[in-house]
């Protein structure tokens, strides 16, 4: 799954992470990419948000600071099942906000997460670092996230030059009251050494955020 939780912000206005981490257990899942976390900051009562969905779900996670905020930190993170054998943060390009890839690698795949930077000059500046990060590993290499741009950008263009978008670019999930575009995605570093099968794709409704998360299932 990749989902932009918006700090558990919900559509009501309401701050509500255990609905967040409801919506996660439900669908039983091996591997969750978060955008939009909170870390001790003021706007989420100095919750630290990483510990606590692993707390709710009862799985690891791997946080990355993206930037300081509000007396804590903001950034993304991976909960897995699995414990990680390795853990990368990598910083990326973002002239109106700092951005981050945070990369975990398992027993036989390697997960990325990201939010990309709101510019298109920024998001594409960013490709060949991820690029690079994909390129250490021997193991198929999962990149998942907001990225901040539609299927019919310059930026997706390029991206599939890489990456295969498993998830495809038919699921709206912005805004997530009526979505009307496409700008989360999970996608499969080209040169991996193993074919992936995708056995079903699933966008998940709900108004918990002002994304709507995206799923799907890989053998």
């Amino acid at each position: 799954m990749s989902y932009n939780v918006q700090h558990g912000h919900g559509l009501d206005d309401q701050i509500n992470l255990e609905r967040t981490a409801e919506l996660i257990r439900s669908e039983n899942l091996d591997i969750v990419a978060v955008q939009e976390l909170d870390s001790c900051c003021e706007r989420t009562c100095f919750v630290d948000q990483p510990n606590e969905l692993a707390r709710l779900t009862g799985m690891h996670m791997t946080f990355a600071r993206a930037i300081d905020f509000q007396g804590g930190h903001y950034g993304v993170g991976i909960l897995s099942r699995e414990k990680p054998i390795s853990v990368r943060r990598i910083p990326l390009p973002g002239k109106e906000e700092a951005r981050v890839l945070v990369v975990i690698e398992m027993e036989q795949y390697v997960m990325a997460c990201t939010h990309l930077a709101l510019t298109e000059a920024d998001r594409l500046a960013s490709i060949p670092i991820i690029v690079e990060a994909a390129r250490l590993f021997g193991k198929p290499f999962l990149l998942a996230g907001d990225w901040n741009d539609s299927p019919q950008s310059d930026f997706i263009r390029a991206m599939k030059l890489h990456f295969t978008l498993l998830s495809g670019t038919d699921m709206l999930t912005f805004p997530s009251d009526t979505p009307k575009t496409c700008i989360d995605y999970i996608g499969l570093y080209q040169p991996s050494p193993k074919r992936l099968k995708v056995k079903e794709r699933a966008v998940i409704h709900t108004q918990n955020s002002d994304h709507l998360p995206i799923e799907i299932e890989i053998e």
